[in-house]
């Protein structure tokens, strides 16, 4: 199945899960303890979550979080792989139906092992169901010049995913799937304390999920992910 033909049908699964029906059940992976944290979260045994401030998602903020989850780790420990993730919401109404009723997940991914990456998939547990989220864009590689500490792997990826936002007021596990899907991350899970709830009040979330606008998602990125500004989108 090709890439386009994978997004339209991560689309119907998600519209079906938002009708409250059912697409299927997908491998469970083992569970694991969710990481606290509030919209910007790590998942990576005994790492802790970076703080989030609300800020766009620059370089220099995913390098503070790595290295703030570097310094939870016991001396002489090393992370064999970590995932992170930050969640953008559309920031009004207008911009809630331009974006089809989805959000944009970043997910950064660290390895010690380069063959690990890149990730293979990410997906949300809801219900029992697991779907895919759609990939928006990536890169593999780390930027020049990035101090990553010696606990964690130099082999990175990063991707921004389509996220439906109504899941957000569901109990719902976000996967980062690793290894070619054998090494399960759990970085977020929802919902979310009502302190760490980022999502602006004025969303009508009534809204059966569709595709969003290429020009909304890249307003989106270019205002709150500039990490990935002028990435190439997925196929």
């Amino acid at each position: 199945m090709g890439c386009r033909a994978k997004r339209a049908s991560a689309f119907v699964s998600i519209a079906v899960l938002a009708l409250g029906g059912s697409v299927g059940c997908a491998s469970r992976a083992p569970e694991s303890k969710p990481a606290r944290g509030s919209n910007s979260r790590v998942a990576a045994g005994v790492a802790s979550p970076g703080e989030n401030d609300g800020a766009p998602v620059t370089e220099e903020v995913v390098l503070r979080r790595i290295d703030e989850a570097a310094r939870g780790v016991p001396e002489a420990a090393i992370l064999p792989r970590i995932a992170l993730a930050d969640l953008t919401y559309p920031r009004t109404q207008d911009e809630f139906v331009a974006m089809g009723g989805f959000g944009l997940l970043l997910v950064t991914a660290l390895s010690h092992d380069p063959a690990e990456l890149p990730v293979a998939k990410v997906v949300s547990e809801i219900r029992g169901e697991a779907v895919e989220l759609p990939l928006v864009a990536s890169r593999v590689g780390q930027p020049p010049n990035a101090k990553i500490p010696n606990v964690i792997g130099k082999a990175r990826f990063d991707g921004i995913y389509l996220f439906p936002v109504f899941i957000t007021r569901l109990k719902t596990k976000i996967v980062v799937y690793l290894g070619g899907g054998r090494y399960p991350l759990y970085p977020m899970n929802f919902p979310a304390p009502p302190a760490e709830d980022g999502m602006p009040k004025e969303l009508d979330l009534n809204f059966e999920p569709r595709e969003p606008s290429v020009d909304a998602m890249l307003k989106l990125i270019e205002d709150e992910l500039p990490i990935l500004k002028g990435a190439p989108f997925a196929d």
